[in-house]
């Protein structure tokens, strides 16, 4: 529900041990029942990802003046890009719905020339049907999304499709709110940069589908209630950013340590800290991050968890 500082935190002397510092903040939670309870903590740590943790620290502002302006903004999504096609006469049969949603098959030939990543997406019938609209080639998908060719053409799509996607190296130009529920919302400023990125992304998909013998096929996307969107829109799993880590409070949110500007021990640890778009999926990125963190955490304190000495012991006796 919210935080607050017990009093005004004051940093912890170099090696302190954890159990000699006062209680610093105060946690209000939602109960069981329905309830708000109030914890005490020495040390907070915010790991509620992108969205959850900056709106934690938006919903807290008042009892957090001091907070960097940053926070909620900054937020980089990978720029997600796909294109479909249908596989050439002379490939074998695929399976769009069985094994694994990607299937491991990734390319960095193009993340130095186009700033992209490129690997192959394979959506459930759901997933698809919720998500886009598609149309014979050569079609209009707004319009010939329906009828005898559209369902001939999803019953060759299982077999014969393929979808390229691609995550990409775009600026950090989303950002968080709160509604008067305290509810987040993500927004995204749309310029010419980012539509010339997809213009140039899925040209650059299409024409290796192209190369590769395939059929390329018109896709447009939908919103929740089936309308196709009227502008460019993006679709991600993989948002960072909305309490990036800076060298200083007017650029960003956190310490390269985790620890946020002006508030000792109160520390973000997800996917919030990590400051651009990856280009790939980002979580290998945030577990190695927060894993950072929470040695500096250790050092800092002064602590060494049983867990490392168990693991040395036990590298020490092999």
């Amino acid at each position: 529900v919210g935080i607050a500082p017990v009093g005004t935190p004051a940093p912890a002397a170099p090696k302190q041990n954890l159990s000699s510092l006062p209680i610093r903040w105060e946690v209000t939670c939602r109960g069981p029942r329905g309830t708000d309870e109030r914890l005490g903590a020495r040390v907070l740590i915010l790991a509620a990802g992108t969205v959850g943790s900056a709106a934690l620290l938006l919903r807290s502002k008042k009892r957090l003046p001091r907070l960097s302006r940053h926070v909620g903004r900054n937020i980089a999504f990978n720029g997600s890009v796909k294109a479909a096609g249908l596989l050439p006469a002379d490939l074998p049969d695929g399976d769009m719905y069985v094994g694994r949603s990607h299937p491991g098959v990734v390319s960095y030939a193009f993340l130095e020339s186009h700033g992209v990543m490129i690997t192959a997406a394979k959506p459930l019938p759901l997933q698809l049907t919720a998500g886009a609209r598609l149309a014979p080639p050569g079609g209009d998908p707004r319009t010939e999304h329906w009828g005898a060719a559209h369902v001939a053409l999803l019953k060759r799509l299982r077999h014969r499709g393929l979808i390229l996607y691609a995550s990409g190296l775009t600026p950090p130009g989303g950002r968080l709110t709160l509604d008067g529920d305290g509810k987040p919302s993500v927004s995204l400023s749309l310029n010419g940069t980012l539509h010339r990125y997809h213009e140039e992304t899925h040209s650059l998909l299409e024409s290796l589908l192209v190369r590769g013998g395939c059929t390329t096929l018109p896709v447009s996307f939908i919103d929740p209630t089936g309308s196709p969107y009227d502008d460019l829109h993006f679709f991600t799993a993989h948002q960072v950013g909305s309490c990036r880590m800076a060298g200083a409070p007017e650029h960003g949110v956190v310490d390269a340590w985790g620890e946020v500007f002006h508030y000792p021990g109160l520390y973000v640890s997800d996917g919030a800290t990590v400051p651009s778009s990856l280009a790939v999926n980002s979580s290998l990125t945030i577990l190695a991050n927060a894993e950072r963190i929470a040695a500096g955490l250790v050092a800092r304190y002064g602590r060494r968890p049983q867990v490392i000495d168990r693991m040395q012991a036990s590298a020490t006796h092999w």
